[in-house]
């Protein structure tokens, strides 16, 4: 396949479009400019929000095999397991 053509469908057919709602970030962004205008800490640590908001998108799927790792948490994992990593 030429370079930059595309993804590879790799013999899988194309997933059917979701179910309910069409996938947007407007509940997500409302959450947050909610949570910026009314929480009532002033030193509320934003980077903590989308490793949570992350995790339960993943959560939510219902899927036992599927979980999210953090950054620290891939690079304890594959500390762990030994696996030569490129650089």
């Amino acid at each position: 396949m030429p370079s930059g053509s595309g993804p590879c469908s790799c013999g899988r057919r194309p997933r059917p479009p979701p179910r309910g709602r069409p996938a947007d970030l407007a509940e997500l962004n409302q959450a947050v400019a909610l949570i910026r205008s009314n929480y009532y800490k002033d030193d509320l640590d934003y980077g903590k929000l989308a490793p949570g908001s992350v995790s339960g998108l993943v959560e939510a799927l219902g899927d036992p095999y599927s979980y999210y790792l953090d950054p620290a948490q891939v690079r304890a994992a594959v500390a762990s397991s030994q696996v030569p990593t490129p650089g």
